[in-house]
């Protein structure tokens, strides 16, 4: 298979059991509406997308979900997510810089969806 066989992007769905807290914490996380209508949206930051629907996902299934997001500057993605542990009780890690290059901070949604935004270092 050549390159010129394969997709341009994923765009996976994100499991949420609360579809109208789990939209508002992305958008104030920083992600932009690119397409929605009542039963879906779709997120969109840069050129990365994910859709969350309104669908009764089996909670061991967010459980087991992790996501990252690599982003060219962390530090105004983490000013954004810090206060959103306190507004939607969620459990936001700071940064900190990983052995392998990267600087991640962690943030769970308000499902249980586990994110690492990462920034390369160097």
């Amino acid at each position: 298979m050549s390159d010129a066989d394969t997709g341009l992007a994923v765009a996976p769905f994100v499991p949420c059991n609360d579809y109208d807290v789990s939209r508002a914490f992305y958008l104030d996380l920083g992600w932009r509406n690119a397409f929605e209508n009542d039963q879906l949206i779709r997120f969109r930051a840069g050129t990365a997308t994910f859709y969350l629907q309104r669908y009764q996902w089996p909670q061991d299934a967010i459980g087991h979900y992790m996501l990252q997001l690599d982003v060219i500057d962390l530090a105004p993605w983490w000013a954004r997510a810090e206060p959103l542990g306190q507004k939607y009780g969620v459990r936001v890690i700071p940064p900190v810089d990983e052995p392998w290059g990267s600087r991640i901070f962690r943030i769970v949604d308000p499902c249980g969806v586990l994110w690492h935004v990462s920034q390369r270092l160097g």
